[in-house]
């Protein structure tokens, strides 16, 4: 009996713990090992978890990453995210738009206007006739010769700065306006047996703003605007071409650089240098007698007026010099089908009768602070800039802006080319009095077709003298050489032929004599 109660007992005991429940503490789980957590995203807690089905409730007939079979559950491999083999297509930018006028470009470019003010003054109209230019546009970018030639030579002759300066301006004033061809009569007729007659017209040609006689600066420099018929005397004087680029491309600001490039093409010059917008061709190509011809412009000071222009209107207006803009133009020019490229730079240090190595000029740009333009310094590399002009495969260098005339030599480039350079002309006019700024000359550059592909035939000078007034003409280049100079004499013609030979050096010929 008692063997039979224990048993009972037992039994009992039994059966009360397994009807007891069970606590979550004293609950021992067996199954496979939880999940490691390795982050946590901050949505994670931004929603209550999901509810769990009731009790009785199917499971979804589709449970990705679970495959049943009889008997077992297996888990399976979720699918491989695929990964882009490619990076994906940048949204294209929308390209700035090309201006019409003065107005839209200043609105593009500008940062803050150059300070000088507006002026409502018509367009000067002059009463003598245009000479009639001697080359066009055509379809293909390409400046042509009305009248082809087929001559095996190609002459070209060269010139300093073309200003047009204060005196000048009230020396030529008229009843009609103002008046310039006389200036260029002693030259006319040397240029009228070229092919091709280039100079570098430097300042701004607009009635839209003061000249320089009426305003003698701008900001902290000089203004050098002149009235727009001084550019239909250079076409009268047998100009087929200006080189725009220099340090006064600001002084009348975006309206300025506007109405100059309209006036020098309404009188027919063809130019490079100085640009309405981005879009414009940066390269000039001119064929002259079944010769194509290359011409690069560029600019190293601007006046320290750059700041003016946002970054996209001083890549778009100007022509800063930079050794990569040289590399990227010249192969443009090349592929374009130049033939013999001339680089011309406006470059240097003003009235030094020697090409500089560097200088350094500290200034402050008046209202230019806030662009962070504080202590700028101005490099000039004359020396350096040649040899990285010849090393891209110039034929010829030429350069102007000291105001005095700078020697002439020849650099050797990287491939072995001997390549010519006057560093600067000088001044063909202005009216500068200081020593050596009335000293200029013309260069001629004789080339020889040479079946198709033009060669170097020889190269020289003609010495000539800017007069303030000489036999009743006012601010005239006059030759001080026979027979450029006729039969006229002067006693001046002698020490100024001592002088511009001493400054170009014996490196080349000098034309005609004393």
């Amino acid at each position: 009996m008692k063997k039979i109660f224990c048993t009972v007992l037992t039994l009992l005991i039994l059966f009360a713990s397994a009807c007891a429940p069970v606590s979550e503490q004293d609950a021992i789980v067996i199954g496979p090992a939880p999940a490691q957590v390795t982050s946590c995203p901050k949505e994670a807690f931004a929603s209550e978890p999901p509810a769990s089905p009731a009790p009785g409730t199917e499971p979804p007939a589709e449970t990705p990453g679970v495959t049943e079979t009889p008997g077992a559950t297996e888990v399976s491999s979720p699918e491989p995210t695929e990964i882009p083999t490619e990076a994906p297509t940048p949204t294209p930018t929308e390209a700035p738009p090309t201006p019409t006028n003065a107005e839209e470009a200043a609105a593009l470019y500008s940062y803050r206007p150059v300070d000088i003010p507006y002026i409502e003054r018509a367009t000067l109209v002059s009463d003598v006739d245009t000479v009639p230019a001697r080359f066009y546009m055509d379809s293909d970018g390409v400046y042509r010769q009305t009248v082809p030639g087929d001559s095996d030579e190609i002459v070209i002759y060269f010139t300093g700065d073309l200003m047009c300066q204060s005196r000048q301006q009230v020396a030529a004033e008229t009843m009609n306006g103002y008046d310039f061809n006389e200036s260029f009569d002693y030259v006319r007729d040397i240029f009228s047996g070229g092919d091709l007659v280039i100079g570098g017209l430097e300042g701004c040609f607009t009635e839209k703003a003061p000249y320089m006689s009426e305003q003698n600066r701008v900001e902290d420099s000089f203004n050098l605007n002149a009235p727009s018929t001084f550019v239909q005397a250079v076409r009268n004087a047998n100009f087929d071409m200006v080189l725009m680029c220099n340090n006064h491309n600001l002084d009348t600001d975006i309206r300025g650089i506007y109405e100059t490039i309209d006036r020098v093409e309404d009188y027919g010059l063809m130019h490079t240098g100085l640009y309405k917008n981005g879009d414009e061709e940066r390269t000039a190509l001119v064929e002259v007698n079944g010769v194509l011809l290359g011409f690069l412009n560029y600019g190293t000071f601007f006046n320290r007026k750059e700041w003016h222009l946002n970054d996209l209107g001083l890549s778009s207006l100007l022509n800063v010099y930079s050794k990569e803009r040289l590399e990227r133009d010249m192969a443009h020019l090349r592929e374009r089908g130049a033939q013999y490229v001339f680089v011309c730079m406006h470059w240097g240090i003003e009235y030094a009768d020697s090409p500089s190595i560097t200088r350094n000029v500290p200034a402050l740009i008046r209202g230019a602070e806030d662009r962070g333009i504080e202590i700028p310094v101005l490099l000039d590399y004359q020396l350096k800039w040649a040899q990285e002009i010849a090393d891209a495969g110039a034929d010829y260098i030429v350069g102007s802006h000291t105001h005095s005339i700078q020697k002439y030599s020849v650099v050797k480039s990287a491939d072995g080319r001997n390549v010519p350079v006057i560093y600067s002309m000088g001044n063909f006019i202005s009216h500068q009095k200081k020593e050596g700024t009335q000293d200029t000359l013309i260069l001629r550059v004789t080339l020889s077709k040479n079946g198709g592909s033009p060669k170097l035939k020889g190269d020289a000078y003609i010495p000539v003298k800017m007069f303030e007034a000489f036999m009743g003409k006012n601010y005239v280049p006059m030759p001080v050489v026979k027979p450029y100079c006729g039969d006229i004499e002067s006693k001046s013609f002698a020490s100024a032929y001592t002088r511009i030979v001493r400054a170009v050096g014996w490196q080349i010929n000098v034309l005609g004599w004393l």
